[in-house]
C-alpha cells in the first residue's frame, strides 16, 4: 500500500472512531506535534498548556481531514497544528498586553506600580496620565505592543523576542520601528 494511502486509510478509521488507529496516528505524527511546540518559548509552567493545543489542533486535522480534496494528510496536519499553536502564542500575547495595560505592577516591595512609573523621564509622568498611556499601547498592533513590551519595557533583546516568537530579528525590527513611528505620531497628536 502506497503511504500516503496507507495515512488516508488510517485516518479514515480514526474518523469513525477506532481508538487504536487513532493512537497510531498520534504515535507516528508525534514529532509533528513537539515540532509545532518546539517553534515557541513559553515559561516552563506554559509549556504543558502549549502542547496541549498542538494535541487538540492534531486530533481536530484528524476528524476534519477530507481526502477527496488531494491534500496529503501529513501536510494537513502538520499546517492545521503549527496554525494552532501560532494563534494560540498570538493570543496569549495579546491578553499579556492587556493584563500588563490594565493590571497594576507590583514592586520589589509589593507596592502597586504602573507603566507609567516604568519611563525613564520623570517630566514625562507629570503631562502624561495613565488613561494616555493606556491608549497610546492600545493604538498599536499586537505585535507592536508587544515589542514595546518586551524590548522597550523588559529589555529584551530583539533576537530573544524573533526566537520566543517565531519570526526573524528583521520582522522584530519591523514591529519596533512602526510602533516607535506611531507612537510619535500619538505623541505628536498631543501638541497640536
Amino acid at each position: 500500500m502506497h503511504g500516503e494511502d496507507r495515512w488516508q486509510a488510517t485516518v479514515l478509521q480514526a474518523q469513525q472512531q477506532d481508538g487504536q488507529q487513532l493512537i497510531a496516528l498520534l504515535d507516528e505524527f508525534e514529532n509533528v506535534i513537539q515540532g509545532a511546540v518546539a517553534r515557541f518559548y513559553v515559561p516552563p509552567h506554559e509549556r504543558g498548556d502549549l502542547l496541549q493545543e498542538a494535541y487538540v489542533a492534531f486530533l481536530k486535522a484528524v476528524y476534519k481531514f477530507d481526502p477527496t480534496r488531494g491534500v496529503p494528510f501529513a501536510s494537513y496536519a502538520k499546517a492545521k497544528t503549527h496554525e494552532a499553536t501560532w494563534q494560540y502564542m498570538r493570543v496569549r500575547g495579546r491578553n499579556q498586553m492587556r493584563e500588563l495595560a490594565d493590571n497594576p505592577l507590583a514592586d520589589d516591595e509589593g507596592e502597586s506600580i504602573s507603566l507609567l512609573s516604568l519611563l525613564p523621564d520623570p517630566q514625562a509622568e507629570e503631562s502624561f496620565c495613565e488613561l494616555e498611556w493606556r491608549s497610546l499601547l492600545a493604538s498599536l498592533s499586537e505585535r507592536e505592543a508587544l515589542a514595546v513590551e518586551k524590548i522597550m519595557i523588559d529589555g529584551m533583546s530583539m533576537a530573544a523576542l524573533a526566537r520566543q516568537t517565531g519570526v526573524s530579528a528583521d520582522t522584530v525590527k519591523t514591529w519596533k520601528r512602526r510602533a516607535l513611528v506611531k507612537i510619535r505620531e500619538e505623541l505628536g497628536k498631543g501638541k497640536e
